[in-house]
């Protein structure tokens, strides 16, 4: 009561001044209901000076707004929770607001950035690229996903890897686009490793003739490197399983690798077996394979060596 009489003294002495004015207050029924009034005051010289008051039942529209309020606050705190640099721009590339972690980042504070663009903080050919991606989305009404790298105060140069989004009204017209990046460097790095530990791997098995293979006990699923399709002389794109893989050896070794294969399967069993297989163009060869359990990863895995060299040499001494 106290708080809606001082309220009601502001706004005498608003309307005074001004001419008239407005405010909201909360108030209580007998019942214990809160209802919203939205008050609207004029002063009237004429007449000696009267004041002439409006009230409007806003309860419902006040319930909206703080429904609206307690959503945006949700929201907001889900987007500062993110670790991904989350940014909004409108139609003409101007920031309109962005993450914590993107303030983390640029070390600029989102109230910094509002209002500005990318030539703000990017060399002009950088800003023509990131806005010529921008227009792209918001014209074409489509998503884009882009590599690239950016210069972090906090975190020096950083590659990104960012996913644009155009953002639309109730109309279905575009109001802007949202931008996500994530800091990929680490993860580049070690695919990069990846890459070239491969290479190597694939040229230390061309050399030596050396392949490896794993079977997946869960999903039954069986690969092989590039030297064990050489080996067997099948394209790279051919899908090998334990049943075709079975068909490539002779009568005499297939229940052998069969049994061995088996044994590792059910009882993760290690072999070391030598056997012959004919290849897809009908090549004979002996071949050394290997095979050992991984009891925590569920699967068999091994080498395949191509000993027909050794096995001919010992022949003719």
């Amino acid at each position: 009561a106290s708080e809606t009489a001082e309220k009601t003294s502001t706004h005498i002495q608003q309307v005074i001044l001004k001419g008239q004015d407005r405010f909201t207050s909360k108030h209580c029924r007998k019942n214990g209901d809160i209802f919203y009034v939205e008050v609207s005051t004029q002063y009237c010289q004429e007449g000696g000076g009267q004041f002439v008051c409006f009230l409007r039942d806003i309860t419902d529209l006040k319930r909206i707004e703080e429904q609206l309020s307690q959503e945006q606050a949700f929201l907001r705190c889900v987007i500062d929770s993110a670790e991904d640099l989350i940014y909004f721009k409108d139609c003409n590339s101007t920031y309109i607001g962005w993450n914590k972690a993107s303030e983390e980042f640029t070390g600029i504070t989102e109230q910094d950035q509002k209002g500005k663009t990318d030539f703000d903080f990017f060399d002009r050919e950088t800003a023509e690229r990131i806005i010529k991606e921008d227009r792209e989305v918001i014209e074409h009404q489509t998503s884009i996903h882009t590599e690239e790298c950016a210069h972090s105060p906090a975190f020096g140069k950083a590659l990104l890897e960012t996913v644009k989004t155009p953002i639309y009204g109730s109309d279905g017209q575009p109001l802007g686009l949202v931008g996500i990046s994530r800091e990929i460097t680490e993860r580049k790095q070690i695919e990069e490793k990846l890459i070239r530990s491969q290479q190597l791997l694939t040229e230390m098995g061309k050399t030596s003739k050396v392949g490896g293979w794993e079977f997946n006990i869960e999903t039954e699923l069986l690969q092989w490197t590039e030297e064990v399709y050489r080996i067997h002389e099948v394209d790279l794109d051919y899908v090998p399983t334990i049943e075709n893989a079975l068909d490539f050896y002779s009568d005499a070794s297939k229940p052998v690798i069969a049994d061995a294969v088996q044994r590792a399967i059910e009882h993760y069993e290690p072999f070391d077996v030598e056997l012959e297989i004919k290849t897809a163009k009908g090549t004979l060869r002996h071949v050394h394979a290997i095979g050992k359990a991984d009891l925590e990863q569920r699967r068999v895995h091994g080498i395949f060596q191509d000993i027909t060299e050794r096995i001919q040499a010992q022949k003719i001494l």
